[in-house]
């Protein structure tokens, strides 16, 4: 954990930076930085020493001098913390609330802060045919960018946010889906911030953006050069918790609920439904 709460579960007020050891109180606009609550003062102490352990065994020379100081330095911490999220070896945590705003601006800062860019994380391991390749954050290198996201537009229609992995994703090109070797006409490529959206003529490795209306392409499948195909795992995805049984008021309703169900399982991975043929 980067962070700890200040408040009750129905008072939660702010967050406090275990790094820092600041305390970021207020909603939106209006939180401000101050010195840790007293009431919490020394649950977030503890809370940081055991985060200068953590981030201290993930490197020798780190463990060196955290036995010889009992601490480390708040620049070995933040490149020593920065280091080991790259590797994977530490995990950041923190906490807030969207609906309320709260610790919003914190969760931005520590992306900035400690979150690896593109050119210093590790290479991306896709499939070949039958070839495993790994492709890192090249702009230069073969075009390969994974859709992450499917919404549904009522104007637009089908938008696809995609990752360029390697290479260049240019508007008005055309690239190969990998999985069902269908090729895609890219008419546009759009930049969303909030709800702000601005027209891009490319996109290079490492960056995010919406294509529209892509016609045989969902979620987690792979766009790349149609001279170099390749592709990449989609990551597993645990089973529902949850069933339910439905059915159309009427007949004629029941292309409306299953066009319905087919468009939420589009924009929702983890979602699925079958027709029981019995009832």
């Amino acid at each position: 954990a980067l962070q700890m709460p200040v408040g009750s579960e129905s008072g939660f007020s702010g967050v406090v930076d275990l790094l820092t050891m600041k305390a970021t109180i207020g909603k939106g606009k209006d939180a401000k930085e101050q010195d840790v609550p007293a009431e919490v003062a020394d649950e977030a102490q503890a809370a940081r020493d055991a985060l200068i352990e953590e981030i201290a065994g993930t490197d020798e020379a780190l463990m060196e001098k955290f036995f010889e100081n009992d601490t480390l330095t708040a620049e070995e911490l933040a490149s020593g913390l920065r280091r080991a999220v790259a590797e994977g070896t530490i995990v950041p945590v923190l906490c807030g609330a969207a609906t309320s705003q709260i610790g919003v601006a914190p969760l931005l800062n520590a992306v900035a802060a400690i979150v690896p860019a593109p050119s210093e994380r590790s290479a991306w391991k896709g499939q070949r045919g039958a070839e495993e390749v790994e492709l890192s954050a090249d702009p230069e290198g073969p075009l390969a960018a994974v859709v992450f996201k499917t919404m549904r537009d009522p104007f637009v229609g089908r938008l696809s946010l995609v990752r360029v992995i390697s290479g260049r994703l240019a508007k008005d090109s055309q690239a190969v889906n990998a999985r069902s070797g269908h090729k895609e006409r890219l008419s546009g490529l759009t930049l969303i911030v909030g709800k702000e959206t601005s027209d891009v003529d490319a996109i290079v490795a490492g960056d995010m953006a919406c294509i529209a209306k892509l016609e045989a392409t969902v979620t987690g499948d792979t766009l790349c050069d149609p001279k170099n195909v390749v592709s990449f795992e989609m990551p597993s995805l645990p089973e529902g918790m949850h069933a339910a049984a439905m059915e159309a008021e009427a007949r004629a309703d029941e292309d409306k609920l299953s066009g319905a169900l087919a468009q939420i399982a589009e924009e929702d991975v983890g979602f699925t439904y079958e027709r029981t043929a019995e009832t």
